[in-house]
């Protein structure tokens, strides 16, 4: 894939000019009329003196500079598949089911067999670039165990990338009227090992910005013996893990039908609950499960956007109030991490009948340090001497901010999503002006149409897009 002609690595040494900076030990502190300093990737100083004459130094009208957002749940590629397909699509009981065995699932068993390597990269590409110009700086991404080619992608965007190649113990899941049913027979070993050869060949990649984790489906897909070998594997190679979790009603239901126990509880009879897990969504909870998550310190990540299209209501503050540390995703449905996670505020002051609930501080940290923190990363989500220079710049002297009372409760509750005028990782710019630096976005998305027009037709042909029982408008 060719780059931007005007892509560069960017000045050894550079500074940002912050009209407000928020502190980076999680308070409410803002600092103001500060230079942030960056000597290669990392921030050297953050002080109110001046650069020397010789140091570019960026400097925008109001500017509300932030770590970059640690973005800790995306199915990038399905992002880009499946844009719309499942928009308005009124799919039967169990919807979140329907969706994920009926058509997300299927269609990837499409894709792997109908497009070359050219066109995953690219539709790849495309799905991380739309959560990077969301302003996520750090993605983790949870990607089926033979997209290999995402590591291409996630080098040309220049994001800082956790990469989740996805295993399961299922080979097929039928969702019936009522019913779910699993054909088991997956070689778990070999995956486990592909796994490791995944982790041995691109861990540290990048210049460090492309790490591997370990990565499970769900507790109702993935083998107690599985799960058991995750954790395992996730401590000798001192990585985190993440999985889907409590995610439907069958899940729970199956779940405790098979050994007695919620998700929640079976994953912490392995052994696999603890700090170092990222487990998506946590929908359905017991209070014994909120006492587990939070004994446990595992993460948990909020996608609301997901779930809100079917129905349901998830808000951030049903497990953030009981000290289980919840950060944000978005998924494959919402790729502007903002809006994401501002939905998550609403639906917390919502569920909670509590203005004050879910503060535009709160969501701010949840989405830098601590989701940084879930990563084992203090050198992420923070502006501070010493961590990588990953950082939004936010040009406030916009119509939808003014006049800026609070420049944090500005971004959060006012933003359209993608307002920030700069967003760069490891100390290079990547995203200026909405556009990419790295990419040539008028070729790339030439390719992915045509890629996806092909996509499309054979899954008609195949019979896998009977799933979508609406069709789109006629095209005259």
């Amino acid at each position: 894939m060719q780059t931007a002609g005007h892509a560069a690595a960017g000045p050894d040494r550079w500074a940002v000019f912050a009209r407000w900076l928020p502190a980076a030990d999680g308070s409410r502190r803002l600092l103001q009329n500060q230079y942030v300093h960056i000597r290669g990737n990392t921030i050297e100083a953050v002080s109110p003196d001046r650069p020397d004459a010789h140091v570019d130094v960026l400097r925008e009208r109001d500017a509300l500079v932030i770590p970059g957002f640690v973005n800790l749940h995306n199915h990038c590629i399905n992002g880009s598949m499946f844009k719309c397909l499942r928009d308005d699509t009124p799919f039967p009981e169990p919807v979140i089911n329907r969706l994920i065995y009926d058509l997300l699932q299927p269609m990837s068993e499409v894709a792997q067999t109908a497009l070359d390597q050219n066109d995953v990269v690219a539709l790849t590409t495309l799905g991380l670039l739309d959560v990077l110009k969301g302003g996520s700086t750090t993605i983790l991404d949870q990607w089926n165990i033979r997209q290999e080619s995402w590591f291409e992608a996630a080098a040309a965007t220049g994001v800082r990338g956790y990469a989740a190649p996805s295993v399961m113990s299922v080979t097929d899941v039928q969702v019936g009227a009522g019913e779910v049913t699993y054909t088991f027979g997956a070689d778990e070993a070999a995956m486990m090992a592909e796994l490791a050869r995944l982790h041995r060949i691109h861990d540290g990649s990048e210049d460090g910005r492309i790490r591997v984790i370990m990565s499970g489906h769900a507790p109702d897909t993935c083998s107690p013996e599985l799960l058991a070998a995750l954790r395992a594997e996730a401590d000798a190679l001192g990585c985190p893990v993440t999985i889907h979790l409590s995610q439907t009603e069958d899940e729970v239901r199956i779940v405790q039908g098979r050994f007695g126990k919620t998700p929640v509880e079976l994953l912490d009879s392995v052994g696999l609950l603890g700090r170092d897990l990222i487990a998506a969504h946590c929908v359905h909870l017991t209070e014994r499960d909120l006492e587990l998550l939070r004994g446990s310190g595992t993460t948990v990540v909020n996608c609301p956007v997901s779930f809100i299209w079917g129905g349901e209501s998830v808000p951030f503050s049903r497990t953030a109030a009981r000290g289980i540390r919840t950060c944000f995703g978005t998924d494959s449905h919402g790729l502007a991490f903002l809006n994401e996670a501002r939905l998550a505020g609403w639906l917390s002051k919502l569920h909670d009948r509590r203005p004050d609930s879910a503060s535009a501080y709160d969501i701010l940290d949840a989405g830098t340090r601590q989701a940084a923190d879930a990563l084992g990363r203090p050198d992420l989500g923070r502006i501070a001497p010493g961590c990588r220079a990953d950082l939004l710049v936010v040009p406030l002297d916009r119509t939808q901010f003014q006049p800026v009372w609070d420049p944090v409760k500005s971004l959060v509750w006012k933003s359209h999503g993608c307002d920030h005028h700069l967003v760069a990782v490891d100390g290079r710019i990547v995203v200026r002006e909405g556009r990419s630096t790295l990419v040539d976005e008028r070729e790339l998305i030439g390719t992915v149409a045509e890629a996806a027009g092909r996509f499309w037709a054979i899954a008609e042909r195949q019979g896998r897009m009977d799933a979508i029982r609406t069709t789109r408008a006629a095209l005259v």
